[in-house]
């Protein structure tokens, strides 16, 4: 049995290969819920599952950046009193460019000695 992941906005469509049993399961756990409310709280609880095990799936430089490469840089941008595009905090090779142009452009910057005078 297949369990279908669909994106009409892409026109992505997925087979998603699972056990039988646990897609029965999953029907009758669906079955159970009554309405909007607990339909939602179960969509929910089940794309904060799924979401970051596709995120996994996803070649490197797609994936979302570590915690500590967006921590790096809001402590670089905080210094150099820039903005992070949106995209840096999307994907991990947008990150590691930015890390990479600012990171340096930040230890240049504190690595210079004052001119004694």
């Amino acid at each position: 049995m297949a369990l279908l992941l669909i994106n009409p906005e892409s026109d992505m469509l997925l087979v998603l290969d699972a056990p039988s049993g646990v897609l029965a399961a999953l029907e009758e756990q669906w079955r159970r819920l009554a309405q909007g409310a607990e339909r939602d709280a179960f969509a929910a609880r089940l794309s904060r599952r799924v979401a970051p095990t596709i995120a996994d799936c996803l070649d490197w430089d797609l994936r979302p950046p570590t915690d500590a490469q967006v921590n790096y840089a809001v402590s670089v941008a905080r210094r150099l009193q820039l903005e992070i595009p949106s995209l840096v905090l999307q994907r991990r090779s947008a990150m590691g460019d930015f890390l990479d142009a600012h990171g340096v452009q930040l230890k240049t910057r504190t690595s210079r000695k004052p001119n004694p005078k």
